[in-house]
């Protein structure tokens, strides 16, 4: 399955925002006549934090390695033993 840059982005963010919100909701519960923007602005920290997500694909797609051995299907080619491109069958590890 290829990797998505905006649903990476998006599966960092709601963990990210779970997260802020498990760490900080009983001491902000226990401020005095605090205003109720704590959740908006957990929510624009995850987003911006989960900005990484954009630079973890894109640093994947460029420059990754795959670990040699993965397996490939690789059609039969004329003449035998001309170069030919295979299709990856199983997912690979990443270096």
């Amino acid at each position: 399955m290829p990797l998505v840059a905006p649903a990476i982005k998006s599966k960092f963010k709601d963990t990210i925002y779970a997260g802020l919100k498990r760490e900080f909701t009983a001491a902000v519960s226990q401020g005095q006549n605090y205003p109720p923007i704590a959740d908006e602005f957990w929510l624009k920290l995850a987003n911006a934090i989960s900005d990484i997500a954009m630079d973890l694909v894109d640093e994947i797609h460029s420059n990754a390695m795959v670990v040699p051995g993965q397996a490939v299907m690789i059609p039969a080619t004329s003449p035998p033993g001309a170069p030919s491109a295979g299709q990856t069958v199983a997912p690979g590890k990443i270096l």
